[in-house]
């Protein structure tokens, strides 16, 4: 069963259009973490670069722009699925994102999320509930 990526569950969205790089269409997905790379268009996320989340597909043609949910550092919360199921509770703990297009998930680390709640297992994982650490954010720029 497919899932999205990351998914908001609190919060109202800020969305915001950005152009794409003329990548092929397989660089990021609707759901997938996205940034801003150099040249001020939408790629695939890296740790402590998140600028949101993209809410379509990359349409692999610099000439179109994707919407992204700007994600902020007001506490809004999201869930994303963590590929392992640990003994110990993580909730409290912070999580690394692995960014991987259609399939970002969260393993045991220190720097982007920050798990308040776990909220049901799917397949070998289960899903978190959190907050996107503000040191893991990029800046919104160009508006």
């Amino acid at each position: 069963m497919a899932y999205e990526s990351v998914k908001r569950i609190t919060g109202k969205p800020v969305i915001l259009p950005y152009k794409c790089t003329n990548a092929t269409a397989t660089e990021f997905y609707a759901g997938d973490l996205v940034k801003l790379d150099g040249s001020g268009t939408i790629v695939v996320a890296t740790t402590g670069a998140i600028l949101g989340i993209a809410c379509s597909d990359n349409p692999a043609d610099a000439t179109k722009t994707v919407d992204v949910d700007i994600i902020t550092p007001n506490g809004d919360l999201f869930e994303m699925k963590k590929a392992t199921v640990n003994a110990v509770s993580d909730k409290g703990e912070i999580h690394t994102v692995t960014f991987t297009a259609s399939a970002h998930t969260v393993a045991d680390g220190s720097t982007d999320f920050i798990a308040l709640a776990t909220v049901g297992v799917v397949g070998t994982g289960y899903f978190l509930q959190g907050m996107f650490k503000y040191s893991s954010l990029q800046a919104v720029t160009g508006f």
